[in-house]
Order: C-alpha cells, then structure tokens, then sequence
C-alpha cells in the first residue's frame, strides 16, 4: 500500500496559530494530544529537559507504530504547555507538556509504542516518563491570542499575560481556563532574546454581576483553574 502524504496539523490548522504581536481572538477546535502531566515546578523550562526529551522520544515511537498498523504518517508538532498556579499552593506549578496527534491515532498504538520502548528503556529514568505519557482531547473553544518574543520563562512572560487579559477585558471576556504556551521556535537553536512563543488562554463573557463587583484590577490578576 502507497503511504500517504504525512499529517501536518500545523498548517491543517493554521489559523489557530497565526502569531502576531497584537492580541487576537481565534476559534480552537477540540484536539488530540500526545501528553506528560506533572506537579513540579517548570522554572527555566526548555525543550532539553528530560521530560520534553522523553515526550518526543514517546512521539517518535508512536508515529512508527502508526505507519506499521494504519499506514499513515504525521508530522511532529510544537511543543505545547498547559500550566497554571496551585491556588493551595502558590508556589507550586501544575502542568503538562504536549504534542499534537492525528485523531486517527488510537491509545493501543501508545501502548504498542510504550511497549516497545520500555522494553528497551527498562529501568532508565526514560521509562518513568513513558509510562506517564497518555492521549488526551484538549478543548479551548474562544481564546485570546498573541505572540511572545524573548526568553519562555514565566517572569519574562507575565507582561505578555497581562497584556492579553488586559485586551481580553476591552471585549468584554475574561480569562475561562489554563494558560496555554506554544513554542514556536527551540532553544536549542535560537537565543532566548529571539525566541517565539505563542500564547494563549480561554476566555468567556464577563456577566453583568461579575462587571459590577471586580475592578478592572481584580480581573487582571484572575487566577485560572484547570
């Protein structure tokens, strides 16, 4: 049988990713994601920790054992991370990391895939994250939008989350829902000053009780719940 053209989501999808510096609203289809959750903290994440290194390792596995059983083939997306503040705890950081998928692929295919590398991986700190990694639909529906230029930590990018709350609020919506970086380039390859980060979060209408008792203020500062 002919392989078919690979799956690329990026461009499939591409208005769900236009990057600009002013914010924007966008319309985002529920999606399919190659995931790792974890409760640590993410300060100084970057693409070379192990955990984003084993999410791809996962990723690549899978789109072979997608090629073997369905004879289809996908492009590997962005890195993408879900992350919000533990309200318990502040200094804690929830989050997961992920990787879009074809819905096509199936949760056997992940377990063929895990499989396959556990049994090479064994005891490895590898495997901890392989057995953590899960398909997952990801739903945002009406989010704000704008692209962040500079290093992804998230000192450097609190301006940015402001500012799109800040716009958010000029259309009468507030922040729905985790906060929701893509990550447009490596930093592997580009210097931090350089790098493109798109970001994101859900929004909703802002009712008529909740206009009249939170500032302007109050809203900014929201705290979001996944």
């Amino acid at each position: 049988m002919s392989m078919r053209t690979p799956v690329d989501l990026f461009k499939r999808y591409r208005s769900e990713y236009v990057a600009t510096k002013t914010p924007r609203l966008v319309q985002v289809e529920p999606a399919h994601f190659l995931t790792l959750v974890s409760d640590d903290s993410l300060d100084g994440f970057s693409d070379e920790n192990a955990e984003v290194t084993a999410l791809y390792a996962v990723a690549g596995a899978l789109r072979s054992v997608v090629v073997a059983v369905h004879h289809r083939d996908f492009i590997l997306g962005k890195l993408e991370r879900i992350s919000q503040c533990d309200d318990l705890t502040p200094n804690a950081l929830r989050w997961k990391i992920m990787i879009r998928i074809p819905d096509f692929v199936t949760p056997d295919d992940l377990a063929r895939a895990a499989e396959s590398m556990l049994s090479i991986a064994g005891s490895s700190a590898n495997s901890t994250w392989i057995r953590y990694s899960q398909i997952q639909v990801h739903s945002e529906n009406l989010c704000v939008q704008a692209l962040h230029v500079g290093p992804d930590d998230a000192d450097a990018e609190s301006n940015t989350w402001a500012f799109l709350r800040g716009f958010a609020l000029t259309q009468g919506l507030q922040q729905a829902g985790p906060l929701h970086a893509i990550y447009l380039s490596s930093s592997r390859r580009v210097p931090p000053e350089h790098l493109r980060t798109l970001l994101r979060f859900p929004v909703r209408a802002v009712s008529v009780t909740e206009a009249n008792d939170g500032s302007e203020e109050n809203l900014l500062i929201e705290e979001v719940v996944i």
